[in-house]
C-alpha cells in the first residue's frame, strides 16, 4: 500500500478487509493512495507540480495529491543553492516520471529519476521515487535497498527518508532494521508524529500490540492525525476493546475537521467516508448489522464521488441479503452518477461473476480499462472472471498482461493457482517464487504455496514454506492457520497448539477463524476443557461472532465423563449463532441436527426450513430436511426435496449420493445407478461415490461390475 510521508513514497501497512485471499479484492496502487501522512510545515510553499492518482478502497480508499519538493516539505539549504536551470530540468524530469510511472512505464520513470539524481545527488524526492519504483519492477532484487542506502549517504538529515526504509525494510520482513531506521528518524525529529504512527503499524504486523497501542497514544499526544486514531481504533476492536475502539473513531471524526483546511475539503471529506466504513465494518464484525448499515448511510453523505461508499454498501448487501440484489442497488447507484473508481470497477465486475452474469462482468472490465489501462488489478479481476468461466487460455494471458504492466504478487498467485488447477505444478511453483521474490512479506502467497504441496502430499515442502513465512517475518493468520491445520492433520496437535498460539496474537487481520479452529481442533481431541479456555477467550475478542458462538454451542453439547453436555447452554449459543449471522446456513444445519439427537424432531425441520428459506443454495441444509423426512417414513417428501435441492445445487455431491441411497432403500436401482453416476460426472476421483456404487452393484448388480 503506497503512502506518501512528506511527499515520499513509502509503503503502509493498513490492513486489508477479511483476508486474505479470503476474498478476491484487489489493491489498485498506480503511484500514492492516502494523504494521511503527508508532512506539511507551516511554512509559505511554491508548488513545483501535482498529480492526482486513483487507489483502491482497500488502500484507504482515497485519492490525493502528489507533489515534488517545496509544496510538502521545505527546500534543503543545498536545493536552495542549485542553479536554477539546473533545479527546472529536475522538476520536469521528475514530473514526467510520476506520469510515466501512472502510465505503467516503470523502466523509463527510473531512467528520468536517476538522471534527477545525477543533477541533484540531495534531492531527496527523486530518491524515494526511485527506491519505491525499483521495487515494483520484477525480478525484485536488492537494487531497491541499495539505493535507499544510497539516498541516506546524500541526505543522511532525512527523516522522510529514513522512515520510508524503515517501511520498506519492514514490508521485506526485516523488522529489526526497520526498528532502528524508524529510532534514527525518531532521533533526528523526536516530534514527528508519522515516525511513531509508522513504528506502531510495524509492532501491529508483529504482533506486539502492546508495544503498537503505546507508539501509537504517542502519535497521537503530538498531532491526532485521523489516519492514526483509525489504525488505533483497529488494533483494540482486534483485541476486545470495542468500546474504546467506538472512542478512537469517534476522535478520527472529529480531527477530520481540524486535519484538513477549506482548501482540502474534498480530501476531508472523503476520509470521514472512509472513516466511518472502516467503523461499519467493526460494528458488523461484531454482528451490530443495524448500526453498521447505519453507519455506511451516514459515509454517503460525505464526498463528492461516493462510489466507493455504494460499493461497500453493495458488498454488505451480498453477506446479508443476497449477490443479485446487491449487483441491481449498484447498478440503480451508479449508473449515471459519479465516475467509478478502478477499484469499484473491480468490486462490481466481481459481484456480476458472483450472480452468474459473466457477460456483464466482461463488459464492466473491458469498460475500465478503456479507462484505467495502466491500473494492471483490472486485468486480473478480468482473468478470474475467465477463470470462473473455465476459459483458462484466456485467463492465462489476462494475468500475463496484468504482471507486464505492472507485476503484484497478488496477480502472480492468482497465475500460480490457475497452473496448478491445470496440473502444471512446476509452473506454478515458478509463479509462486515470483511472487515471494516480488514480496516477501506477502502471507497470503505462502499459504497458497503450501496448500499446493499439501495437496501433492509433498508435506515436507509444504513445511518448508511455512517455515520460510515465520523467518521471514511474514506469518499472516492466514499462514499459522494453514500451517496449525497441517500439523493438526497429522496428529502433531502439540506443534498445532504452539502455531495456534502465536497466530491468535496477530492483530492486524481478523483472528477470529484461528480461535475457531483451534477450539474445534481440542474438542475433538476431546479435550473439552481447554476448547472452553480456548473458546470463552475467544468470545470476550469476538462477541458477536457466529462461527465462535457455534462451536461454543458444540463444546457445550459435548458430554464426558468429567463434562457433562450443558443442553440448554448449548441451545442458548446456537440461537446467539443464528441471529448473529442469519446467513450461516452450517450454524442451522448443526441446530437442527443436535434438535435430532434431543429426540426433538418438530423442532429440528423448523431450523433446517428456516436455514433454507435464508440460504436456498446450501445443498447440506436441502440434505438434512430430505433425510428427516425419509426417517420419518415420508419417502415422497424426501424424493421432493432432493429434487429441489439439485435443481438449487446441481453440482453438491453428497446430495446426489444421498439420494441415491433413498433410491436403493425404495428399490429403484436404476435411478440410484442414474444419480451415482451423475455424481461421478461432477467429480471423477470421489471416493465415497465409488464405494456406494460398488456396494450397489455387489447387492444388485454382478460382482464383475461391482
Amino acid at each position: 500500500m503506497m503512502w506518501a510521508f512528506g511527499g515520499i513514497l513509502t509503503r503502509g501497512y493498513f490492513p486489508i478487509s477479511t483476508a486474505h485471499l479470503q476474498s478476491n479484492t484487489h489493491i489498485s496502487v498506480t503511484f500514492i493512495s492516502h494523504h494521511s501522512c503527508i508532512l506539511v510545515p507551516n511554512r509559505k510553499r511554491t508548488p513545483r507540480s501535482k498529480l492526482t492518482l486513483h487507489s483502491s478502497d482497500d488502500d484507504i480508499k482515497q485519492q490525493s495529491l502528489v507533489t515534488h519538493s517545496s509544496e510538502v516539505y521545505p527546500e534543503s539549504s543545498s536545493t536552495a543553492n542549485i542553479k536554477e536551470n539546473t533545479r527546472s530540468k529536475v522538476v520536469k524530469n521528475y514530473t514526467e516520471a510520476l506520469e510515466l510511472f501512472r502510465q505503467g512505464k516503470t523502466k523509463a520513470a527510473c531512467g528520468l529519476l536517476e538522471q534527477c539524481i545525477k543533477m541533484d545527488p540531495t534531492d531527496s524526492h527523486s530518491w524515494l521515487a526511485l527506491a519505491r519504483f525499483q521495487s515494483r519492477l520484477e525480478p525484485a532484487t536488492t537494487l531497491a535497498i541499495q539505493t535507499f542506502e544510497n539516498a541516506i549517504i546524500n541526505c543522511p538529515d532525512n527523516v522522510h527518508l529514513l522512515q520510508a526504509f524503515g517501511v520498506e525494510q519492514g514490508r521485506r520482513g526485516h523488522f529489526d532494521r526497520a526498528r532502528a531506521l524508524f529510532a534514527s528518524a525518531k532521533d533526528l525529529q523526536p516530534e514527528n508524529s508519522y515516525v511513531y504512527q509508522a513504528w506502531g503499524l510495524l509492532e501491529q504486523r508483529a504482533g506486539n500490540r502492546h508495544r503498537a497501542r503505546m507508539l501509537f497514544f504517542k502519535s497521537v499526544k503530538i498531532n491526532k492525525q485521523p489516519e492514526v486514531c483509525q489504525a488505533w481504533a483497529e488494533l483494540e476492536s482486534r483485541d476486545g476493546e470495542f468500546d474504546r475502539a467506538r472512542e478512537l473513531y469517534r476522535a478520527a471524526f472529529r480531527a477530520t475537521d481540524k486535519s484538513y483546511r477549506e482548501s482540502a475539503m474534498d480530501r476531508r471529506e472523503r476520509t470521514k467516508a472512509w472513516i466511518l466504513r472502516s467503523w461499519a465494518e467493526m460494528e458488523e464484525q461484531q454482528g451490530d448489522i443495524i448500526r453498521a448499515r447505519e453507519l455506511l448511510e451516514q459515509a454517503l453523505q460525505h464526498g463528492k464521488n461516493r462510489t466507493e461508499t455504494r460499493m461497500a454498501i453493495a458488498r454488505f448487501q451480498a453477506r446479508h441479503g443476497t449477490v443479485q440484489a446487491a449487483v441491481e442497488s449498484l447498478r440503480e447507484s451508479c449508473l449515471g452518477r459519479e465516475q467509478a473508481t478502478s477499484n469499484v470497477y473491480n468490486g462490481w465486475a466481481t459481484l456480476e461473476a458472483r450472480a452468474g452474469n459473466i457477460n456483464r462482468a466482461r463488459e464492466l472490465l473491458r469498460e475500465a480499462h478503456e479507462m484505467y489501462p495502466s491500473d494492471s488489478s483490472l486485468l486480473h479481476t478480468w482473468g478470474d472472471v475467465e477463470q470462473k468461466d473455465k476459459n483458462y487460455e484466456a485467463a492465462r494471458d489476462l494475468y500475463r498482461r496484468s504482471t507486464n504492466v505492472a507485476p503484484r504478487s497478488m496477480t502472480l498467485v492468482s497465475w500460480a493457482l490457475l497452473e496448478a488447477r491445470l496440473h502444471s505444478y512446476e509452473d506454478a511453483r515458478n509463479l509462486f517464487e515470483r511472487a515471494l521474490e516480488l514480496e516477501p512479506s506477502h502471507g497470503p502467497a505462502y499459504n497458497a504455496y503450501a496448500m499446493m504441496e499439501q495437496h501433492l502430499d509433498r508435506i515436507e515442502y509444504a513445511r518448508a514454506v511455512y517455515e520460510r513465512a515465520i523467518v521471514r517475518n511474514a506469518a499472516t493468520v492466514s499462514v499459522y492457520h494453514g500451517y496449525a491445520t497441517l500439523e493438526a492433520r497429522l496428529n502433531r496437535f502439540d506443534k498445532a497448539r504452539e502455531l495456534f498460539s502465536k497466530g491468535v496474537r496477530l492483530t492486524r487481520e481478523d483472528s477470529s477463524f484461528l480461535w475457531h479452529s483451534w477450539g474445534m481442533m481440542e474438542l475433538k481431541q476431546r479435550r473439552v476443557h481447554e476448547a472452553e479456555r480456548v473458546l470463552t477467550i475467544a468470545r470476550r475478542r469476538f462477541p458477536n461472532n457466529s462461527q465462535i458462538l457455534l462451536a461454543s454451542g458444540l463444546t457445550s453439547a459435548f458430554g464426558t465423563s468429567d463434562h457433562p453436555s450443558d443442553t440448554n447452554r448449548a441451545r442458548a449459543f446456537f440461537k446467539r449463532a443464528v441471529s448473529s449471522d442469519p446467513k450461516h446456513a452450517h450454524a442451522w444445519q448443526v441446530w437442527g441436527v443436535f434438535e435430532l439427537r434431543q429426540q426433538n424432531v418438530a423442532g429440528a425441520r423448523a431450523l433446517f426450513n428456516r436455514g433454507l428459506s435464508l440460504n436456498p443454495s446450501h445443498g447440506a441444509l436441502w440434505q438434512a430436511l430430505a433425510m428427516l423426512e425419509s426417517r420419518e417414513g415420508d419417502s415422497v417428501k424426501a424424493r421432493s426435496l432432493f429434487e429441489s435441492g439439485i435443481k438449487a445445487c446441481p453440482k453438491h455431491i453428497h446430495l446426489l449420493q444421498a439420494w441415491a441411497c433413498l433410491e436403493v432403500r425404495s428399490l429403484d436401482i436404476e435411478r440410484a445407478r442414474e444419480l451415482l453416476a451423475t455424481a461421478l460426472e461432477i467429480d471423477g476421483a470421489h471416493g465415497a461415490v465409488y464405494a456406494a456404487y460398488g456396494l450397489l452393484e455387489s447387492q444388485f448388480g454382478t460382482l464383475e461390475r461391482a
